[in-house]
């Protein structure tokens, strides 16, 4: 598992970033996570008062790009029966991005 590692803003950095945004989820949520490197979903739900983080990560992430930022999460590396929540970061997109080199489009070659 590759550990993401986590945007170090200062809080007036953090604050320039959260003024390009309107409402107060994703502005809790962005702002929760930055303070909170690898929280779980259910815990950015409960904590912030949201109900779908990777809803507000996609609409998020397109203004967060134009401050070099990204939020996005890493699969559990431990499952449990009773929730499968993903870690949750907010990263410099200048850090190389990894893909599971698993996941297959429909045109990819296939290699026999």
């Amino acid at each position: 598992m590759i550990k993401p590692k986590p945007a170090t803003l200062t809080p007036d950095e953090l604050q320039r970033v959260l003024t390009s945004f309107r409402g107060k989820q994703q502005t809790r949520v962005i702002k929760g996570i930055h303070d909170n490197p690898a929280i779980l979903t259910h815990d950015v739900c409960g904590q912030f008062y949201c109900n779908n983080v990777p809803d507000i990560a996609q609409t998020s992430n397109a203004r967060l790009a134009k401050h070099g930022l990204k939020l996005f999460c890493v699969k559990p590396h431990k499952k449990s029966p009773v929730t499968n929540s993903h870690h949750w970061y907010l990263c410099d997109i200048s850090q190389l991005e990894y893909f599971d080199i698993e996941v297959k489009s429909a045109n990819d070659e296939v290699i026999k």
